[in-house]
């Protein structure tokens, strides 16, 4: 079917992976071995990204010299597409159970031409190749669940616990001196708001676990309906400081108000986990900021702190369940890291996007964009 083909598929960050690339003729196989490190961005036009935005196949015929060079990342990019001078090329989805897991480039070089015939087999053969990508997929998932089990039951474990035994010992000692003195003083004030803090807190975990019940199960829903998001976040703000010992949170929004379609209780749960979140990794105390903005279409909302930061080698799995930055333990800061992905999902289902950019012992900012329908 082609000279050469390049295969991408997807990784579970949800970007492309080139996985294969070759020639039939060994002696430029490694010209198009260099191909590798020129995996398509999603974030840039490209045949792929085309491909696997609408699921149908592509076809090109007399591909010329400017057109490769078009298409190129860099000078070298564009040097070995033109020592390849393909003529022609097609660009196939690999699918499989309606999904879209990345695409196939097949390429001819001389005098070659595509047609329907040619677009038509290899469909076919991605559907066959889809297939035993997407088991490999299930395996290696199947296999990644095991090992989160393994861990979440291990943190969850003492997580859950440290609350609880605190919750319970302050419940005893209160009981108790109630018994002995029919009234409350001061220390039991204290302990009665500890059991408060820490059943809150228990609650908040047991909810987040349900969540993430709910998203593998696809019913996590959002009810949508018109909402001011700076009232959102000033009532949030107004209920939060009370509870702050050692921050301040800094409220900024240029207009009077921001309205939107949304989830009211789930923006709430979001700004909530990111607040708290900001809160809990600058132990140190400090002001964290909220900025809100409209951008284009967008609403745009940013908390920052000026806390411990991220590893740049955490960035990228900030988002996924369970994950927790190494220098989370390091820094004694609890968490049983699904909060983030609960975040990600509930902002995701509002056509919306949430990114962080962060700087080891300097301080996080995480972005939310929510679409203005």
């Amino acid at each position: 079917l082609g000279d050469y083909c390049v295969i991408d598929v997807l990784s579970a960050a949800g970007d492309f992976e080139r996985v294969a690339a070759a020639h039939h003729d060994p002696a430029k196989a490694p010209l198009v071995e260099r191909l590798r490190q020129y995996t398509p961005d999603r974030k840039r036009p490209s045949l792929q990204t085309s491909v696997l935005r609408t699921g149908k196949p592509i076809m090109l015929n007399g591909i010329t010299e400017d057109a490769i060079v078009t298409g190129a990342a860099d000078a070298e990019h564009a040097a070995i597409g033109r020592a390849l001078a393909p003529s022609a090329c097609m660009v196939v989805p690999l699918s499989a159970r309606n999904r879209t897991l990345g695409t196939i480039l097949l390429a001819a070089q001389g005098e070659r031409r595509y047609g329907d015939a040619h677009v038509s087999l290899a469909v076919d053969l991605a559907q066959r190749a889809g297939l035993a990508v997407d088991n490999a997929l299930l395996y290696r998932q199947a296999q990644d669940a095991i090992k989160i089990r393994e861990q979440f039951l291990s943190i969850a474990a003492h997580e859950l616990k440290t609350p609880l035994t605190s919750l319970l010992g302050y419940a005893g000692v209160f009981n108790r001196r109630v018994h002995r003195s029919g009234k409350l003083e001061e220390r039991d004030e204290r302990a009665l708001a500890t059991i408060i803090v820490q059943g809150e807190r228990l609650n908040t975990m047991i909810g987040s676990l349900l969540d993430i019940t709910r998203i593998q199960t696809g019913r996590l829903a959002i009810e949508r309906r018109p909402l001011d998001l700076r009232a959102v976040l000033e009532t949030l703000v107004h209920e939060l400081e009370p509870t702050l010992d050692q921050h301040t949170i800094a409220l900024e929004c240029a207009s009077a108000s921001l309205p939107l379609m949304g989830d009211e209780l789930r923006l709430e749960q979001v700004f909530r986990n990111l607040l708290g979140n900001a809160v809990k990794y600058s132990p140190q105390g400090g002001v964290v900021r909220v900025h809100i903005s409209q951008q284009g279409e967008e609403a745009v909302v940013a908390v920052s702190d000026d806390g411990v930061g991220i590893p740049a080698a955490a960035l990228p799995h900030l988002f996924e369940r369970f994950y927790r930055a190494a220098n989370s333990d390091q820094h004694q800061i609890s968490g049983i890291g699904i909060g983030l992905y609960v975040v990600q999902e509930i902002v995701t289902l509002h056509g919306g996007t949430v990114d962080v950019a962060s700087q080891e012992d300097v301080g996080s900012t995480f972005t939310v964009r929510l679409p203005i329908v």
